[in-house]
């Protein structure tokens, strides 16, 4: 009965199709996708092949029903952007996939530790065009800042004052992200990453040991690691080599894994950094002491000694010479003499930048290479009272380019932004 039934229903099915409109035709839908990339308030005309009117629609909103359609990438993100035209049989769809990118995607950022008024700190944007100017739309929520770092898609700015020891800004906004407003740590001075929590060097003449940033829980905390005590105030205090982390203190470097430090290596005087080299592997850079001279000690990625070299008798490498590395390049300032150092480490070769004080810097604060064009970026102050900032830039050869005077107050970091980033 059951069988009898259900062949029943197939039968009268197939009954009804045979009996539809054979006349009835189904439209037919074309959908044609593209996308594209849009820089910050910068605008483009959409438009279809045929000239005719189509309805334009960005996201789910209606906008328009014009031949042309025209959209300004006024705020960073990503938009849909389509067009329909429908005739009896056929319905037209454009769809337009636009990135539109951050007014700071691509640029030079400097940050400066204050303002005129001696208050919170001010950020300067340098752009394509070589034209600088004060980021006034953003609004510094800590003063007294002391460096910068990024990662991903995020900034991140280090302060010793509270309440806001570190702020995490978005790297192509500069709209705030997040604050840490707790931390052990009294004076937070450079901040690094060892996987995914952050590694903090300490400041303060009574304490200068490293703490670690939970940046899920948004507090500096205690490292473990009381023992270094001699940590110097340096961006290259510590640095990620595979699943280690090492660790500066005084005339050591200790390997830090599994929740614990080991020594690695002493020298006889400070070490003035560890640097990463263009394949995995690092250098431990040591200041001159005595009849010794400073040194590169190369090692590869499986903490294997490469080769040590020894530099001229001249340069003596101080640690608060603040040494980093960027593809290879080391920058550093001799401080006894005010010279600006670079070393490239696939020709051997020692480049001198020239004394700050060739450039009208009466303080040099921060010598970094942009890693996106080669060119090397020197930052300071003009003089000792005002402590207004200039801004120095140099080709790969150190060759002047441009000098930027009065440019805020104070600047003490460089942060690289590009769109291969975002």
């Amino acid at each position: 009965m059951i069988k009898k039934n259900w062949c029943l229903w197939a039968f009268s099915t197939l009954l009804f199709v045979g009996c539809s409109d054979d006349d009835k035709i189904h439209p037919k839908v074309n959908v044609t996708e593209k996308h594209l990339t849009l820089d910050f308030n910068a605008s483009t005309a959409f438009e279809s092949e045929d000239k005719l009117n189509r309805k334009w629609y960005v996201g789910d909103s209606f906008v328009a029903e014009s031949a042309q359609y025209i959209f300004k990438g006024e705020k960073a993100g990503n938009y849909v952007i389509s067009s329909v035209r429908k005739t009896n049989h056929v319905t037209d769809s454009l769809v337009y996939h636009v990135r539109v990118y951050g007014k700071f995607a691509e640029g030079v950022l400097l940050i400066n530790s204050s303002s005129k008024d001696n208050s919170n700190g001010e950020i300067f944007f340098i752009n394509q065009n070589d034209e600088i100017s004060l980021v006034e739309d953003f609004k510094a929520t800590s003063e007294g800042w002391v460096s910068a770092n990024s990662a991903k898609k995020d900034v991140y700015l280090v302060s010793q004052k509270s309440p806001n020891y570190i702020t995490v800004l978005d790297r192509e906004t500069l709209n705030v992200k997040r604050l840490t407003t707790t931390s052990t740590a009294k004076n937070p001075s450079y901040l690094n990453f060892y996987n995914e929590q952050g590694v903090v060097a300490n400041g303060s003449r009574k304490d200068r040991s490293f703490y670690f940033w939970n940046p899920t829980q948004n507090e500096i905390t205690s490292a473990g690691l009381e023992d270094l005590t001699d940590v110097p105030a340096i961006q290259s205090a510590s640095l990620q080599v595979g699943e280690s982390l090492l660790l500066v203190s005084g005339n050591h470097v200790y390997q830090y894994k599994n929740n614990k430090a080991t020594l690695f290596y002493s020298a006889k005087a400070y070490v003035s950094g560890v640097l990463p080299d263009t394949k995995g592997g690092f250098y431990i850079a040591t200041q001159k002491k005595d009849e010794e001279n400073a040194q590169f000690i190369h090692y590869d990625a499986q903490f294997k000694k490469i080769e040590t070299i020894t530099l001229p008798d001249s340069y003596k490498l101080q640690r608060n010479g603040n040494i980093q590395a960027v593809k290879g390049n080391f920058y550093w300032q001799e401080t006894s003499s005010g010279e600006l150092m670079k070393y490239d480490t696939e020709k051997n070769q020692f480049i001198s930048l020239d004394n700050g004080y060739t450039y009208g810097l009466q303080l040099t604060t921060v010598v970094k290479e942009n890693p996106f064009t080669g060119e090397i970026f020197i930052a300071g102050f003009s003089d000792f009272i005002t402590s207004k900032g200039i801004v120095v830039k140099l080709n790969t050869n150190g060759e002047l380019l441009k000098i930027y005077k009065d440019v805020g107050y104070a600047p003490v970091d460089f942060i690289f932004n590009d769109k291969s980033l975002l």
